[in-house]
């Protein structure tokens, strides 16, 4: 899977995940010549044995620009159970919420993220789960409702 954005400096952010499984979610972004603007590619999310049992890596995913970086919602899953995690990276590819990023706990079987800003600096992350589920998050990653 290939996502893209463009930035308000008229800068591509791309998105896309690799390795068998989709093992992980990177990201790189490009000037509208095509150069690669970060020296790598940045390592957004995938595979980690130790977030709970097997994890095979990131089946969906969303993006969303940012400033002049992107808010992504991934759902990664292991034996079937998909969860779903928020993320952000800045300007210059740094990786804001760390590695996988912050979790909707408590969900599995997850699917279709979507994002969209909330027009003060953070977004709602929305995706299905037998019924529809929203979460408003703030810039630092804090979820900002009770409940999804």
């Amino acid at each position: 899977k290939i996502h893209a954005v463009l930035n308000n400096n008229n800068k591509i952010l791309l998105a896309w995940t690799q390795g068998t499984y989709g093992d992980t979610l990177y990201a790189q972004k490009l000037e509208s010549d095509g150069e690669f603007l970060w020296n790598n590619n940045v390592a957004v999310a995938g595979k980690n044995l130790t977030a709970g049992g097997s994890y095979f890596g990131i089946i969906d995913f969303e993006m969303m620009q940012k400033d002049d970086g992107c808010y992504f919602a991934t759902i990664p899953t292991g034996f079937g159970y998909n969860y779903v995690d928020i993320n952000r990276i800045d300007e210059n590819g740094n990786v804001l919420w760390g590695y996988n990023g912050k979790s909707m706990e408590g969900y599995s079987n997850s699917g279709y993220p979507y994002l969209i800003s909330d027009g003060v600096g953070g977004g709602y992350v929305a995706w299905l789960n037998a019924n529809f589920f929203v979460q408003r998050f703030n810039q630092d990653s804090t979820l900002l409702w009770a409940s999804d």
